[in-house]
């Protein structure tokens, strides 16, 4: 692992714990990164495997996911599936990010329950931008 790549994970980690975030997924110098954080608990630190890959696993409860924005654009929900308390599936189309007159998709990364919706219709949003939490069973 390059410093870069020790920087990038160090700045994710970062920054996940400031935005309350629970999980952060990287790659950066060909190093693949992913971690579940848990409220309170102390930063981890990251360790590499035998194959280049890292990993800070801290906690196998329920967590909190986010479905974020694959691109900049304009946020519209795709059905009435992106509700508070309901329920969705792994790669489930919940909503759409409208860039330059296409729709692209905004797919569930994992099933849970949708704790809280981040945007409204027709807000803008950044690539990665958070729009909506889950709740992911262990």
């Amino acid at each position: 692992m390059t410093d870069h790549a020790g920087d990038a994970i160090v700045a994710a980690l970062t920054t996940a714990r400031k935005h309350g975030f629970s999980e952060v997924e990287l790659e950066a110098d060909g190093v693949k990164f992913k971690a579940k954080l848990v409220p309170g608990a102390p930063a981890p630190r990251p360790a590499v495997g035998a194959q280049g890959q890292a990993s800070a696993l801290v906690d196998a409860g329920p967590r909190e996911v986010a479905i974020s924005a694959p691109c900049v654009g304009f946020f519209q929900s795709a059905n009435d599936s992106l509700s508070q308390g309901c329920t969705i599936q792994a790669g489930e189309i919940v909503a759409t990010v409208q860039a330059l007159g296409i729709a692209n998709d905004v797919v569930a990364p994992e099933g849970g329950e949708v704790m809280e919706i981040l945007v409204r219709a027709g807000d803008p949003v950044q690539f990665g931008q958070p729009i909506a939490l889950l709740k992911v069973e262990a």
